[in-house]
């Protein structure tokens, strides 16, 4: 069951990017049979995934995994200002001309922009999904070893935030512009220490 849900988890990221374009362009209904057959596998892999210590913590670090990605594509998505500063840095001026390529590239920004706040609600959803999944799944014992796991990406969280400020200001210096991507690793690890405590 849980090779069953780390290949759900794993596939939900195409079906959120492909589902939120549909629902960008005025498609509600092929979006609600896709979510219908991984609401039914992944309450399939909940119900019947084998309670060992060993698969209940394999299970539970794929539920975490996913609650982490899909929170930090929810804030990725609802915070849009890094795709609009680009946009606008690659718009042409009197001194650039635009190219066919660059046309093109700033056409399907534009397309992926319109969807983002789909994008970012269901991420959101499938996040809050995870969260409650690992809390219903939880015993003492794995409440400790989850402990460990969640400091571990903290950490690496803590490391993307000092490596994703430097990258803003490099943003800044080439668009003189700030973008703050920066607040995707915060977030995410707010959304973290957030999950922390109410476990």
């Amino acid at each position: 069951m849980t090779y069953l849900l780390l290949f759900l988890m794993a596939g939900l990221y195409y079906v959120v990017y492909i589902t939120s374009v549909m629902y960008a362009e005025g498609i509600k209904l092929l979006q609600w049979i896709a979510y219908g057959i991984s609401a039914v596998i992944f309450l399939i892999t909940f119900f019947f995934v084998n309670p060992s210590f060993s698969s209940l913590q394999n299970y539970i670090f794929v539920l975490t995994l996913g609650f982490v990605v899909y929170g930090w594509l929810a804030i990725k998505s609802f915070w849009t200002r890094p795709y609009q500063v680009k946009i606008e840095s690659m718009e042409p001026n009197p001194n650039h001309s635009l190219t066919k390529e660059k046309y093109e590239e700033i056409e399907s920004m534009q397309i992926n922009l319109a969807s983002e706040k789909y994008k970012g609600v269901i991420s959101g959803i499938i996040s809050v999904i995870c969260m409650v999944a690992i809390k219903l799944k939880l015993t003492s014992i794995l409440k400790e070893d989850l402990a460990g796991g969640l400091f571990t990406i903290g950490l690496i969280l803590s490391l993307m935030i000092i490596i994703y400020f430097i990258i803003d200001i490099i943003l800044v210096i080439r668009r003189r512009r700030f973008s703050f991507i920066t607040l995707r690793p915060l977030g995410t690890l707010i959304l973290l220490i957030f999950f922390s405590i109410i476990i």
